[in-house]
């Protein structure tokens, strides 16, 4: 089974440079975990590889909570970010237990990552740029 990598092009662009900057590292700590799986990589990349990407989509969802905060909808944009934490959480506790990665985790974060940034992100960053809310 193959998964495409995310490919990053201006229409993931939010509008605030940090956050642009952010999402494109996820994608590429996501392809690079996609690419190490793939090629049956050691399992110590992995494992660092996983770990990396937990942490920063954590300090990235902090960082865009911080920007969203006094949008209408923010308290269903947390819920939306802890359930990709959650997931990849399952994810490096599942690696950590049996030593793979599920392609179809891989799938769902992939597809999660995409559409949360395309379709939700880019609309809240939107409305908030049209409200005046963002500095």
């Amino acid at each position: 089974m193959t998964l495409d990598l995310l490919k990053w092009d201006e229409s993931y662009r939010v509008g605030v440079e940090e956050i642009d900057r952010q999402h494109r590292r996820l994608f590429d700590l996501l392809n690079e975990l996609t690419l190490a799986v793939r090629s049956g990589h050691a399992e110590e990349i992995i494992g660092m590889v996983l770990t990396e990407m937990a942490a920063y989509a954590d300090e990235h969802f902090k960082c865009e909570q911080l920007c969203l905060e006094k949008h209408p909808d923010y308290q269903d944009h947390l819920l939306q970010h802890w359930e990709f934490t959650k997931n990849c959480m399952k994810l490096v506790l599942g690696f950590r237990q049996d030593r793979e990665v599920a392609w179809d985790s891989l799938t769902y974060m992939t597809g999660w990552l995409r559409h949360h940034v395309l379709e939700t992100d880019r609309r809240y960053f939107r409305e908030m740029t049209e409200q005046g809310l963002l500095d």
